[in-house]
């Protein structure tokens, strides 16, 4: 007792030390190590700034960052509004002719739609003869067999043979109404949809398949580019891939003076299913 009394003193000063030097290493000593590592860190950085600088690379600023994400933004719109433009070939095709549609099965008659599906491609041969007066778009001659029409013969066709055929239909109504808007056909030799489908993308809801279209024609010369345009501007989004012009092959247009050139344009068609590709080849 009288040693811890005599120096009490020095015995204060060495445990203050000892709780110092407990506290250093407790509280002080964690922190030095992370401020040693963020500033490892921050030097990393630097020099990986400093090397892209002197690669002549741009970094993004904050309004560079803001301006990318507003392109991605109206890019996923965009990609969004086209799943949902097209809806499902299955009910595209029993739209079509409601009146053919059995209510208890919603299954294709197939008496009705054979005799109906003969009528509607008359009509539309007539149509494209015919043109539009009011619209001023004239009309079209069309060669013999212009449309590979489904010859059902004397069988009822049953409901899977009607939907790939009334979708072809379609499909060749559509490009018919192009071509007539565009003015430029003087004469429709050839329209050939492609009997294969590939498929070309897939996303949850849904497969894309691409499919070919064979035009071939006589065209007005100046107003070959209208044609493609019309084709270009299809929500069916098809795509002129090649184009053969016969340039010797040049004969005045029907009615007119103005030069036609003989055309065959092979192009591509983008569109949506949920069938395999398998279930989906005729």
């Amino acid at each position: 007792m009288n040693f811890f009394a005599k120096n009490k003193f020095w015995i204060g000063i060495a445990l203050s030390i000892l709780v110092l030097i407990v506290l250093y290493i407790v509280l002080v000593a964690p922190k030095r190590r992370q401020v040693k590592l963020n500033v490892a860190i921050l030097d990393g950085n630097l020099d990986t700034l400093e090397g892209l600088q002197v690669k002549g690379r741009r970094i993004a600023t904050d309004e560079k960052i803001k301006e990318c994400r507003k392109v991605a933004d109206i890019l996923k719109k965009q990609y969004a509004e086209t799943l949902d433009y097209f809806p499902s070939r299955e009910k595209e095709r029993l739209d079509c002719w409601p009146k053919i549609i059995d209510p208890r099965t919603k299954k294709i008659v197939g008496a009705l739609f054979k005799e109906k599906y003969k009528d509607e491609s008359l009509a539309l041969e007539k149509k494209l003869k015919k043109g539009d007066d009011k619209a001023g778009i004239p009309g079209i001659a069309l060669a013999d067999g212009v449309f590979d029409w489904v010859d059902f013969g004397p069988v009822v066709p049953q409901h899977e043979l009607c939907v790939p055929a009334m979708n072809d239909f379609r499909l060749l109504e559509h490009i018919s109404e192009l071509i007539l808007r565009s003015k430029a056909v003087s004469q429709l030799t050839k329209v050939t949809l492609g009997k294969k489908e590939t498929l070309v993308l897939t996303v949850k809801d849904g497969n894309f398949y691409s499919r070919s279209l064979e035009i071939s024609a006589s065209v007005l010369y100046s107003k070959l580019l209208f044609l493609i345009e019309e084709l270009h501007k299809s929500p069916k989004n098809i795509v002129v891939e090649t184009i053969s012009i016969q340039q010797a092959a040049i004969a005045l247009a029907k009615g007119g003076e103005e030069p036609a050139v003989i055309v065959t344009m092979v192009c591509g068609m983008l569109q949506r299913g949920e069938k395999s590709a398998k279930e989906r080849i005729e």
